[in-house]
């Protein structure tokens, strides 16, 4: 996952022979930098809104299944995503995705009558979507 040009403006200001303190915004903490910067990140600062937590299992085995399964090491980004999956999965109840990665959910059609909420009919996204609805 590239973290744009974070690495290479690192890179730059640690060969230009600068003697500057560097720190960058949660974005740029990922193993990429690490890998892309070797020793010219020794001593980054960073603010996160997140990190792995070598010491919290749940948090590396999360980790570990998300670079297994995307082929990556995940990212803050990564990270608030799922945390919005997740938020939006509690909010709105199951939601499914096939295997292109298109949604997969129902709704339900209601209408008010005499002030209430009154269910008519069920209504499934991917078949009125496919069907130009």
């Amino acid at each position: 996952m590239d973290q744009g040009a974070t690495s290479q403006i690192i890179n730059q200001i640690r060969t230009s022979g600068w003697d500057v303190s560097l720190s960058t915004n949660g974005p740029g903490t990922s193993q990429q930098l690490i890998d892309l910067c070797g020793e010219n990140c020794e001593g980054l600062l960073l603010t996160t809104p997140f990190f792995f937590d070598p010491e919290n299992e749940k948090e590396m085995a999360w980790r570990d299944e998300f670079t297994e399964r995307a082929g990556f090491a995940p990212t803050v980004h990564s990270v608030n995503a799922y945390d919005c999956a997740l938020l939006i999965s509690e909010a709105t109840g199951q939601i499914k995705f096939d295997e292109t990665g298109s949604l997969d959910r129902r709704y339900i059609i209601c209408e008010i009558v005499d002030g209430e909420y009154v269910k008519r009919a069920g209504f499934d996204y991917p078949e009125q979507v496919a069907a130009g609805k």
